[in-house]
């Protein structure tokens, strides 16, 4: 079922952001201080890909789910023919929600994606 689906990932949005800020914010920063004190500690390099494998982690999978919405509402547009009148607008609105659903964010300081770990890098 379509409708439940989105509520779900309406609320996986809207509860991942406090998540995602303090994940993005804490392995970030540590991030930065690690490397920073890779020249005394060279294995604090190893701590530093762990760190940010585990945040590319998790924008791929949120990205993946951002995608898979995108390609529910492709194919609630193919077969919108197949309606009429009170079904067709309940589908017309089920594709507006899909595509008005927002980006994943942390909490709307930034949104979390792939583009959010190359400007860490």
């Amino acid at each position: 079922d379509y409708l439940t689906t989105l509520e779900a990932c309406n609320n996986l949005i809207e509860g991942l952001g406090p998540f995602l800020l303090v994940v993005f914010t804490l392995e970030g920063t540590l991030s930065i201080v690690l490397l920073f004190l890779s020249s005394r500690h060279p294995l604090n390099l190893i701590l530093v890909t762990l760190l940010m494998f585990d945040l590319i982690y998790i924008s791929v999978v949120l990205e993946d789910i951002t995608k898979n919405m995108i390609e529910s509402s492709e194919k609630l547009r193919e077969i919108i023919t197949e309606f009429e009148g009170k079904e067709e607008k309940k589908v017309n609105n089920l594709i507006r929600r899909i595509e008005n659903l927002p980006q994943f964010s942390a909490m709307g300081f930034f949104n979390v994606n792939k583009s959010t770990i190359t400007a860490l890098l």
